[in-house]
């Protein structure tokens, strides 16, 4: 699917990816193409999207969604490069990777907006993920967790205005050249 630039809205209670797709949006500049959610997406099977922003709709109801934007799960990839994923406004954790093999390859990847009390990223049962180029900011509570036996790895990528930037179980986690604002 190849979206041109615009604003494209979908209602609760979002999209079920169960088939392979492709999601194409503008590669240089991401804020061209904006998918205001309401709802999730649970991503179930192979996939790869590129230059996209996925947030939430600004309303002046004040009702505020309690899922994460994305959800990765049952063995569900998903590859992408220069997207954003902007959870403000909601209860949930931003994105989601839960289960065996459940994961992907993320390049110049933005994720922000994850609840006070959950994650922007959390991993789970056994889930892998590689960031590359990442930032993860602005994140109410923490900035990843990844937690049982799930790995991740994280290349050249930085980690600003978290209210906690990491929390990690056991040695699951390949770290290589990240930073956060404090220096840590």
């Amino acid at each position: 699917i190849e979206l041109g630039d615009g604003h494209y809205w979908v209602q609760y209670p979002g999209l079920v990816v169960d088939i392979p797709l492709r999601i194409i949006g503008d590669e240089v500049d991401p804020s061209h193409v904006v998918v205001e959610l309401s709802g999730d997406i649970l991503w179930k099977n192979c996939g790869w999207m590129e230059g996209v922003t996925i947030r939430r709709p600004r309303i002046a109801t004040g009702i505020a969604s309690k899922s994460d934007i994305l959800r990765i799960e049952s063995g569900g990839r998903l590859d992408l490069f220069h997207c954003i994923f902007d959870n403000h406004g909601s209860f949930g954790n931003t994105v989601s990777m839960i289960g065996n093999n459940s994961g992907g390859r993320w390049k110049k990847a933005s994720i922000s907006g994850g609840d006070k009390s959950k994650s922007g990223l959390l991993l789970d049962d056994n889930a892998f993920a590689e960031f590359t180029d990442c930032e993860i900011r602005d994140n109410a509570g923490v900035g990843v967790t990844c937690r049982g036996a799930a790995v991740i790895s994280l290349e050249d990528c930085r980690f600003e205005r978290n209210g906690v930037d990491t929390v990690v179980d056991d040695d699951t986690v390949s770290i290589s050249d990240y930073n956060t604002a404090n220096g840590h």
